[in-house]
């Protein structure tokens, strides 16, 4: 509910009639940006092999979802959308920060969990899958390059474009 609430706040702030104005958005932001980066320390703090705790998938999108303390930070905690259009920093954090809340919640979903393991093991055949990918692309563009009209395929790389545009 913490970060339904959270993502809430961040995208109350992007419409018209928004009730979240400057030192009050700033605050609540800062506030939700704050306990996130105290939850990855304290997970930093306890997690067994602290070496490998950036390696968690999970861990590495609690600590994106902490990083925009940081950005808010360096611009002076508020932040508006009408600020420019060189401005980068508002659409990161009132357009992107909500997804990365939201990805918090993969943790506590088991079929995620069975999603990355499958990745995994997708993960080791791989490099075999590739190999066999890039054998079909030389084979076919080597037939392609010998059998059409110079004018047509001018060179094997030609070839080798047209037999990835058609893979």
């Amino acid at each position: 509910p913490f970060i339904f609430l959270s993502v809430f706040i961040t995208l109350l702030q992007t419409v018209e009639w928004t009730p979240l104005l400057g030192s009050t958005a700033a605050a609540l932001e800062t506030g939700i940006d704050a306990l996130f980066t105290v939850e990855v320390i304290v997970r930093f703090v306890v997690y067994p092999d602290r070496w490998h705790f950036p390696l968690d998938p999970y861990n590495l999108i609690d600590i994106f979802a902490a990083m925009p303390l940081a950005f808010r930070c360096a611009a002076g905690f508020e932040v508006s959308v009408a600020s420019g259009k060189d401005d980068w920093l508002a659409p990161f954090l009132l357009c992107f920060v909500p997804v990365l809340r939201l990805l918090k919640i993969l943790r506590r979903y088991r079929q995620f969990h069975l999603l990355l393991k499958a990745f995994r093991l997708a993960g080791e055949a791989l490099p075999v899958m590739l190999f066999c990918y890039f054998v079909g692309i030389l084979l076919f563009a080597a037939l392609i390059y010998t059998c059409e009209r110079p004018n047509n395929v001018e060179s094997l790389s030609q070839a080798m474009w047209l037999t990835v545009v058609t893979m």
